[in-house]
């Protein structure tokens, strides 16, 4: 009985070690895209600024 309980102890340890794995996986991709999206953004505004002080002659 104590093996089985072990068994099933580790399995459960096991399974939570893979989920926290995937949601961490999960979670750094999020960030990863959303830090994408954000330097772009960031280096579109900044060309955008460039180009209109450019036509402004600022």
């Amino acid at each position: 009985m104590a093996i089985i309980g072990q068994l099933a102890y580790q399995a459960l340890v096991a399974d939570h070690a893979n989920l926290i794995g995937i949601l961490t996986f999960s979670w750094n991709n999020v960030a990863q895209v959303a830090a994408t999206i954000t330097g772009d953004a960031i280096i579109r505004m900044i060309f955008t600024w460039k180009i209109w002080l450019r036509e402004h002659d600022l």
